[in-house]
């Protein structure tokens, strides 16, 4: 009776571990959309809340900090409240605050539209905007526990990012190295952000040519994929009025192709409703909206996080 007993635990267990190492892997991919990224945290709180198991993370631009953040096992709620408590305007800001600045620098703060470095006596135009040394710090701040890890498969929950080397003309997909850098390559919007030199390569935003990186995750090992899409959707003429949305057209009309194919290839897919969102506004009244559309696309998407549970 006793040996009759010990032989059925040891088939529970042998059975619990045949149908743990057979149960489908879940991978997660987190679209860029700038600001608009902020509506992917909703996703996340609604994976925690039911227990759903990330098996990998894929993310572009700004959903490749997102996506990262998660990786590096930091729930939803503490995602959200890192977004709030951070100054986002003055992340991108390279210059110091002006109460720092000494007096004779104070005048001039302000005073010019674009500055341009030099070649010996030769003027050279910016590669961007910001040069996001900020970025890097607050970067290397949240990553700093696992920033010695220099595989991404050896996170917490396996991690990569994308960017396009614009020397090769090829997208480049990050699985190792420094992972703030990593990020900062990521979210490099041409002629916002300067590019980074990572190698041989000079890479920007990773949406220029792959903004829902499904087949990145698939190529990790997921048998199942969730995609979650905040990047802009095709405008008329009439919306696009300013440099920032002209912008945010072009990288998506250029990688439209390849987002249809990768929703494709997605098993589900969810689209908060934030198309009209400026993607360079981090007011944090914003930021609560863009947190409020994410929880009615999850909420409109339960069913989705239901069979994720089964």
């Amino acid at each position: 009776m006793y040996f009759c007993k010990k032989k059925w635990i040891f088939l529970f267990f042998l059975f619990t571990l045949i149908y743990a190492d057979n149960s489908p892997e879940i991978g997660l991919v987190l679209s860029g959309g700038g600001s608009k990224g902020f509506a992917h945290i909703a996703t996340l709180k609604a994976l925690d809340s039911l227990n759903i198991p990330i098996d990998y993370i894929a993310g572009t631009s700004f959903g490749a900090i997102v996506g990262a953040m998660y990786a590096l096992g930091y729930s939803g709620k503490q995602i959200e409240k890192m977004a709030l408590a951070t100054d986002w305007y003055e992340v991108q800001n390279d210059e110091p605050k002006r109460k720092r600045l000494p007096y004779f620098r104070k005048k001039d703060t302000g005073k010019y539209q674009l500055k341009f470095g030099l070649d010996g006596v030769k003027p050279v135009a910016p590669t961007g905007l910001i040069y996001g040394q900020k970025i890097i710090l607050d970067l290397s701040k949240w990553t700093r526990e696992y920033e010695q890890v220099y595989d991404f498969d050896k996170l917490p929950i396996p991690f990569r990012c994308n960017a396009f080397d614009i020397i090769s003309g090829k997208e480049v997909i990050i699985k190792e190295g420094s992972l703030s850098h990593a990020l900062r390559a990521s979210l490099s919007i041409p002629t916002i952000f300067a590019p980074v030199e990572w190698g041989d390569s000079l890479l920007v935003d990773g949406g220029v040519v792959n903004n829902l990186p499904v087949d990145i995750v698939k190529d990790m090992g997921a048998d199942i994929v969730l995609a979650v899409d905040v990047a802009a959707t095709s405008q008329n003429k009439s919306r696009l009025n300013n440099i920032y949305d002209i912008i945010d057209q072009t990288i998506s009309v250029h990688g439209y192709e390849k987002k249809v194919h990768s929703i494709k290839q997605a098993d589900y897919y969810i689209r908060p409703e934030v198309s009209e969102i400026n993607f360079t506004n981090y007011e944090i009244s914003t930021i609560r909206y863009l947190f409020e559309k994410g929880e009615e696309a999850v909420t409109v998407n339960w069913n989705v996080f239901e069979k994720l549970k089964e």
